[in-house]
């Protein structure tokens, strides 16, 4: 409410002004602040088009001299136009370069302006932020590149030394390599020759061969036909048989049964006497069994015989222990008898036994 009665008010007082000169002294008495004009360029205002033409309030050009006073120059300065009526409900214009203030129409540019200049505002400050990161990356890689460019520079001292140490066992491996596919030319050449002289006695070996083979594929087409022309007297022939196959296994049969049943009663026979022999042969050893002492008979037989055992080998370890003393006491004896005195003592008994 206060706002429209504010610019109601505004617009009396500039409608009662006697010239159009007169807006700002009026708008100073109702201390309505002045508006900051944008930049022409922004919302695409066309600018006048030379420096003594302006827009006056209908929105025509007009021409101005040179000896214009203070006003008609702040309104050259602002783009002209003044302090536009635009109506009961206000016109299209814009404050200060885009035109004259309009009434309700002038609030309306105002506000668009200002959220024209809001988006510009927020767009060239992405644009920034994002060109601050740009930088950031560049300066990082900037960065990188130069201690790269330093590593490089230290390993080239070390890498020229290496170069030129390996210059002579490059060149010699150049020449090598150079002898070697000389030579593999050479060589390759001399195959080629050879694989031409190859391929013309190929060449007239394959006529040969060739008529060769035509001849053996004749003769063996004719073997074929004659093979074919043989196999179907075979097969006629066997058809003609068949009746008297027929014939001869209707005759065969009786006899083939009955030598059919002959076998059979001879392998009866057979298994039956083997059969007869199995069964002795399991009386004969359930008999042998039957006179076997009994299992608790049989184990005291063998923990006696292992007792037995037991005991026979104490006393060979006895026996062996006393041998292994007597050995050594032997050695002994032989070893007192080894004096001057006792020399030869046993060659001298000998003789005297005889």
């Amino acid at each position: 409410m206060k706002f429209t009665t504010l610019a109601v008010t505004t617009l009396v007082a500039v409608a009662s002004a006697a010239s159009a000169n007169d807006y700002q002294p009026a708008l100073r008495a109702l201390a309505v602040p002045e508006p900051v004009a944008p930049v022409a360029a922004e919302h695409n205002v066309q600018q006048p088009a030379s420096p003594t033409a302006s827009v006056d309030a209908t929105g025509k050009e007009a021409t101005h001299t040179d000896n214009e006073d203070g006003d008609e120059k702040k309104k050259k300065e602002w783009g002209g136009g003044g302090f536009g009526w635009g109506g009961p409900w206000g016109g299209c214009g814009n404050w200060g370069r885009c035109g004259g203030w309009g009434g309700w129409g002038g609030f309306g540019g105002w506000k668009c302006w200002r959220k024209e200049e809001k988006l510009r505002l927020e767009t060239q400050r992405k644009e920034y932020d994002e060109a601050v990161k740009e930088q950031n990356r560049l300066r990082e890689q900037e960065n990188a590149l130069k201690e790269a460019c330093a590593k490089m520079k230290k390993t080239e001292p070390e890498v020229g030394r290496v170069v030129r140490a390996i210059s002579p066992q490059r060149q010699t491996r150049r020449k090598e390599a150079s002898e070697q596919l000389h030579g593999q030319r050479s060589e390759l050449q001399q195959r080629q020759g050879d694989f031409r002289v190859f391929s013309d006695k190929c060449k007239q070996g394959q006529h040969g061969e060739l008529d060769k083979l035509e001849r053996q594929v004749q003769a063996l087409s004719d073997s074929i036909a004659q093979t074919k022309q043989r196999e179907d007297t075979a097969v006629q022939a066997s058809a003609d048989l068949v009746p008297q196959m027929q014939s001869a296994q209707t005759n065969l049969s009786p006899n083939e049964v009955g030598k059919r049943q002959i076998q059979d009663n001879i392998d009866y026979r057979e298994l039956q006497k083997q059969l007869e022999k199995m069964r002795a042969e399991v009386a004969d050893l359930q008999n042998h069994i039957g006179k076997l002492p009994s299992l608790d008979d049989v184990n005291d037989r063998v923990e006696s015989a292992d007792a037995a055992l037991s005991s026979a080998e104490h006393s060979a370890s006895v026996m062996v222990g006393k041998r292994q003393q007597l050995l050594e006491e032997l050695r002994v004896q032989k070893a007192k008898l080894r004096v001057p005195t006792l020399k030869d003592v046993e060659e001298k008994y000998r003789h005297k036994l005889i």
